[in-house]
């Protein structure tokens, strides 16, 4: 979704943060690999794409601004969310880089309830859509 506004050397530690927020619980489901998909097509990666293994600390260096850091925390919880499982692993991952990044707890709520708004609203157009 904002992905563009990140530079590249943050968009390839994003994707290294969100193939581990896809595989920390174990389980790579549907949603999050469709959403995945989207991701790196929206940040222009090759679908081949090889991702550039960084641990979580190496990954959160890049992020060196409130704003690259909020936006991060934005699109992982977002695909968190994507299969409707948002686990406790993947929790566990956005509330440790929140800690890294000195993000604090009310901040972090508000990012999460926008992803929970966006989530009912998309719900509530492919309702309409769909004629109901």
């Amino acid at each position: 979704m904002f992905l563009v506004r990140l530079r590249r050397s943050q968009q390839i530690a994003f994707w290294s943060l969100a193939h581990e927020m896809v595989t920390a619980d174990s389980t790579a489901a549907v949603g999050e690999v469709a959403t995945l998909a989207r991701l790196g097509r929206e940040m222009g990666l090759d679908p081949d794409f090889q991702v550039e293994r960084l641990s979580v600390d190496e990954a959160a260096e890049r992020f060196d601004t409130d704003a690259s850091r909020r936006l991060a925390l934005l699109e992982l919880l977002a695909l968190g969310y994507a299969d409707r499982d948002y686990s406790m692993v993947e929790s566990a991952l956005v509330r440790r880089l929140a800690m890294i990044w000195r993000v604090n707890s009310k901040t972090l709520e508000e990012i999460e309830s926008w992803v929970l708004r966006r989530r009912r609203l998309k719900a509530e157009a492919l309702a309409l859509f769909a004629g109901g």
